[in-house]
C-alpha cells in the first residue's frame, strides 16, 4: 500500500538525515525521565506528527541516553493518516535539522 511505501521512506529519510539511534520514530509509545522531560520539550517547535523526531533528535543531539524496547502494536487500518500528513512530516526532517544548525535545540 502506499502508506507503507511512504512510511518506510519516511522512515529511512529520517534516519539518514537525523541519525537517530531508534529504529522506529515514528512509534506512538514514548517514556521519558522526569528530571529531563522539561529541558527536551521547553525546545519543543513541532507541534505536528514532527514531533517524535524532533524530540528524540534534541535528546540524542544533547548526549542523553535513548533505549528502545518491544511492544506489541496492531495496525489501525482506519487510520487518518493522509498523503498530505506524509509529505509535511517528511518535510518536517529538514525543519528540524535546520533549528539544530541554528542553535534553538542547545541544552
Amino acid at each position: 500500500s502506499w502508506k507503507r511505501t511512504l512510511g518506510s521512506l519516511g522512515n529511512w529519510l529520517i534516519q539518514t538525515t537525523l541519525r537517530l539511534p531508534v529504529s522506529d520514530t515514528q512509534c506512538g509509545f514514548k517514556l521519558f525521565r522526569s528530571s529531563t522531560t522539561r529541558q527536551l520539550f521547553i525546545k519543543q517547535r513541532r507541534l505536528d506528527w514532527a514531533f517524535d523526531f524532533e524530540i528524540l533528535y534534541v535528546a540524542h543531539r544533547s548526549g542523553l541516553k535513548i533505549t528502545e524496547l518491544p511492544v506489541r502494536w496492531v495496525n489501525n487500518f482506519d487510520s487518518k493518516v493522509t498523503l498530505w500528513g506524509y509529505v509535511t512530516t517528511l518535510m518536517a526532517v529538514f525543519s528540524v535539522k535546520y533549528h539544530y544548525w541554528k542553535g534553538d535545540y542547545s541544552l
